[in-house]
């Protein structure tokens, strides 16, 4: 992105007729890191205008690319609009999959398969990330072992480049994003014959794990609020975190993340997005109320056209 800034403003420069120094247009960092900002996405469409100026290098070969056929990383396209079991995923009274948002945001998903033309039959997220670490990519979507990936190719030479974390931008101006997160539990037995030794446990990770459990197991404890000094990236994270949906815990549904991946492919290629999701619900609410269940259909929403947005 940086590279991209400069280019942007030395071509701005030489238009305004600013003379060169060692043959190059002077820029103040400034001015570089500002124009980089505007790089940051906060859409999807922010994305693709980027893709359409960007002079890209030789080594890479995509501008953003992500594992479209992992659940989890699909999940944010619909996170904010699908409900399964509520703020903590175990309410049945809580459920709700097919709606006219839902609808739209997977039209938007289907639309992207022309425009990144990511083939799913050749993707995978452990390629994904290696080729990102190579610098083959500008922008993907990641879960917090990336951090201890990139780490680890830097202290290894491999990885000549800068990364950082950034939000994931929502899907249009109107279509929020909201992403999926799974937290892991320790639990420390405090009856045990080594009582001191559990208190002390207890006591490091509910004060003291912030950097230390990340050193020592790359893991990433759901602290909120604090300040993360060995890697300042997992702040991102954790901010993402505290908004994400919980993966639903109930018996009934278990198998939604299935199916839900599932529809995710049928739309990706091709598929009726608004049948596909009614499809999906009806599978789903048969299994909760334990006898036949129907959707009325819903009538088609205008498509959201995402596109390009224009530069100021």
């Amino acid at each position: 992105l940086e590279n991209a800034a400069k280019d942007a403003l030395e071509d701005e420069a030489l238009q305004d007729g600013v003379a060169l120094v060692n043959g190059e247009a002077p820029l103040e960092q400034s001015a570089i890191d500002e124009r980089v900002e505007t790089y940051l996405p906060h859409t999807i469409s922010d994305i693709m205008t980027f893709a359409d100026s960007y002079n890209a290098p030789e080594e890479v070969v995509s501008v953003f690319t992500w594992d479209v056929n992992d659940i989890f990383n699909n999940y944010f396209f619909v996170g904010n609009y699908i409900d399964v079991g509520g703020p903590s995923g175990d309410d049945l009274a809580k459920i709700s999959i097919y709606n006219t948002e839902a609808i739209r945001c997977l039209q938007v998903y289907q639309q992207l398969n022309q425009f990144f033309a990511i083939d799913a039959e050749e993707v995978s997220y452990e390629k994904i990330i290696s080729e990102f670490i190579e610098g083959k990519m500008v922008f993907t979507v990641a879960t917090t072992d990336v951090l201890k990936k990139i780490e680890e190719a830097k202290n290894t030479g491999s990885c000549p480049y800068e990364f950082a974390t950034a939000f994931i931008p929502d899907l249009t101006s109107e279509l929020e994003s909201r992403t999926m997160s799974v937290t892991n539990c320790v639990v420390v037995n405090g009856y045990t014959e080594k009582r001191e030794l559990a208190h002390e446990l207890a006591r490091f990770l509910s004060t003291d794990a912030t950097d230390a459990m990340y050193l020592l197991s790359g893991k990433v404890p759901a602290y909120y609020g604090q300040l993360y000094k060995t890697n300042p990236d997992i702040t991102t994270f954790v901010d993402v975190y505290a908004d994400s949906v919980p993966v639903s815990k109930m018996i009934e549904t278990s198998n939604f993340w299935v199916y839900l991946e599932i529809a995710f492919t049928e739309i990706w290629n091709g598929e009726d997005a608004n049948d596909t999701l009614r499809h999906l619900s009806e599978q789903i609410m048969t299994q909760i109320a334990g006898e036949e269940y129907v959707e009325l259909r819903l009538p088609d929403p205008p498509r959201d056209e995402v596109e390009e947005t224009e530069e100021d």
